[in-house]
């Protein structure tokens, strides 16, 4: 998932006023989302997506090293077309060896389309897990496996020790 995006720096391309900044992230045609326009935001913005379901995408984490996110930054016009401030496409597969849910920041450079610097973004990604129990249900397995193995250990030791004792004479009724 994306957890927070960052815009700092951006170019203004608004005749009067400040930019109206918003962000449209892509990976391919798979997966895309736009974040809330910051209204008179100026150069730089911030959105905080960690709960925000739109911004978390499903992939196999083996997928993970080949993919590339994709993030255009644009002025809102009301009364004309939008204004691409920039854009920046990165591979994120130094995510798949991240802990699920850690953070990992990616800060890059966005450029126009002649590839001049137009400001910067930061973007924060995050591993989730498609089922948040697998990793308790994982840990549960390993504790009832070595449970098991105790249990098994203990048996095989406590009928080594009655092997080793020597047979107890019967119960006579009556001494």
């Amino acid at each position: 998932c994306i957890a927070k995006l960052e815009v700092r720096n951006m170019k203004n391309v608004e005749y009067t006023g400040k930019n109206d900044l918003y962000v449209e992230c892509a990976f391919g045609s798979r997966w895309i989302a736009r974040t809330s326009v910051i209204e008179e935001a100026g150069k730089d913005a911030e959105w905080n997506l960690q709960n925000d379901e739109n911004f978390t995408f499903s992939v196999a984490l083996g997928e993970v090293k080949d993919i590339s996110l994709s993030l255009t930054v644009s002025d809102e016009n009301n009364f004309r077309g939008d204004t691409l401030i920039g854009s920046i496409e990165f591979p994120i597969g130094s995510i798949k060896d991240a802990i699920p849910g850690t953070q990992v920041p990616f800060h890059l450079s966005v450029k126009d389309k002649k590839g001049k610097e137009v400001g910067r973004a930061s973007c924060y990604c995050a591993l989730l897990t498609a089922d948040p129990t697998v990793e308790q249900q994982s840990n549960s397995k390993e504790n009832d496996k070595d449970r098991k193995e105790a249990s098994k250990d203990s048996k095989d030791s406590t009928k080594e020790e009655e092997e080793d004792e020597e047979p107890s004479e019967p119960f006579k009724e009556g001494t």
